[in-house]
């Protein structure tokens, strides 16, 4: 028990981590609550992807984004490199849940069945990079880590709203929906606001949310066993 007691305890440091969900969520009610619906829905989108999902993941990645030293420290607690690599899955997925189901909990009972799909793709979307941040932290020091996973973080939910913004032109002039392969990616990158873009304009994205959904899922399925594997691989000394 003592290796889950620490790993705990790195993971949920209590002052900081529940003043943060606090005013994050504080944040989510002020923009849904104070808004009409449609209103509320793009404010909500935007304050996600641009402050409160790249804060949350890189706080729960300064758990897995760690030197050298400490992983050796991990080593003598957990005895294998497995361990080690499921203890870092597990610790991120236990905190970007942990705050989306409190998220979730605040959703719906603003929006109430409203809320369903808004969930859904906010789950989407923290596990869409919870696989991406793990395989960002093979890379060789805390520091890279840490800055090329805030580059993640920050910047590609907002690259794919440029994206639509920008298509939204070609889509209003021409009524091509923007389809295929480039669909799924902008859905990857940004699933809340692929689906509040949806709402507005129903054939701006030719994709359904579900097919989203489940590509989504299985890429960063792909996504956290390609990081095992290699985390084994590259750390394992025979």
């Amino acid at each position: 028990m003592g290796p889950i007691r620490w790993y705990l305890k790195g993971l949920f440091p209590l002052k900081f981590t529940s003043v943060m969900f606090g005013v994050f969520l504080f944040l989510e009610w002020l923009t849904l609550y104070y808004n009409s619906v449609e209103e509320g829905l793009q404010e909500f989108v935007y304050l996600s992807f641009m402050l409160v999902n790249p804060f949350i993941l890189l706080s729960a990645f300064l758990h897995v984004f760690r030197s050298k030293e400490t992983t050796l420290f991990e080593l003598s607690l957990l005895s294998s490199w497995r361990s080690i690599a499921v203890a870092r899955i597990f610790s991120s997925l236990v905190y970007v849940l942990s705050f989306w189901a409190l998220q979730s909990v605040l959703l719906f009972a603003v929006l109430h069945e409203m809320a369903v799909w808004l969930i859904l793709t906010s789950l989407n979307s923290l596990i869409n990079y919870v696989g991406l941040g793990l395989v960002v932290s093979l890379t060789s020091n805390r520091t890279s880590s840490i800055v090329l996973g805030s580059l993640v973080f920050f910047l590609f939910p907002f690259s794919s709203v440029v994206l639509l913004q920008n298509y939204l032109q070609y889509y209003i002039k021409y009524h091509i929906s923007l389809s295929g392969p480039l669909a799924y990616l902008v859905y990857f990158l940004n699933p809340e606001a692929t689906y509040v873009s949806r709402l507005l304009y129903p054939k701006l994205v030719d994709l359904q949310l579900s097919q989203g959904f489940a590509v989504s899922i299985v890429v960063s399925i792909v996504l956290i066993a390609l990081y095992y594997f290699a985390f084994v691989r590259l750390q394992f000394k025979p």
